[in-house]
């Protein structure tokens, strides 16, 4: 072999493990590169599953919140239309009956709203006249009160007239008058104390 053929033999061999040192340092870099790119990878698609749960939790809690809120107003709406036909009932059944209980309860409203010392009238439904109890037309007398032979225009129940002063105590009069109450307190009787929803 000839200087030059020993030279050029050199220059291969140096060249070829240059080129292994290379390929050997680039792959190790490619490796590194692809370790902490699969890695970014991961913790990027932790993070949105991450972002995705949360998310969906918060999209379950306002679903919850708002079924909640459903039910509460739908149990509120069946409540108030048990106070009302409730309500509606025994305005209803005092209306349509003239027993004893019905006028015991109109001499309770006319011992409070009689004006003491004062004459006046008292309007009565025609069927209240003629249903009257021997009680309800003493108490009428200790009030100072006749009974006008007007027929009051109503269900039931009652019109104190002093002179130009009305005082309606006719049935659906006080239930109007006490509406809220009578519902707070049938509310609070019907489902406050143990007594149902």
């Amino acid at each position: 072999m000839t200087g030059l053929e020993n030279i050029i033999r050199e220059i291969e061999t140096e060249s070829a493990e240059t080129v292994s040192d290379i390929l050997g340092k680039a792959n190790g870099a490619a490796a590194v590169t692809l370790r902490d790119a699969e890695k970014a990878a991961e913790q990027l698609k932790e993070g949105f599953r991450r972002e995705a749960e949360r998310k969906a939790a918060e999209t379950a809690e306002r679903a919850a919140a708002n079924d909640e809120m459903e039910l509460k107003r739908a149990i509120l709406k069946k409540k108030q239309e048990i106070i009302r036909e409730t309500l509606d009932g025994t305005r209803r059944a005092l209306t349509e009956t003239r027993d004893k209980g019905y006028f015991e309860m109109l001499t309770s409203l006319l011992n409070r709203y009689a004006a003491e010392g004062k004459d006046g009238e008292i309007l009565m439904t025609d069927a209240d006249k003629k249903a009257m109890t021997k009680e309800f037309e003493t108490a009428v007398s200790a009030h100072g009160l006749k009974v006008s032979d007007k027929a009051l225009a109503a269900d039931s129940g009652f019109v104190l007239v002093y002179g130009s002063i009305e005082i309606n105590c006719t049935i659906d009069a006080i239930f109007d008058a006490y509406a809220d109450e009578l519902s707070d307190m049938l509310g609070a009787f019907l489902f406050e104390n143990g007594g149902g929803v």
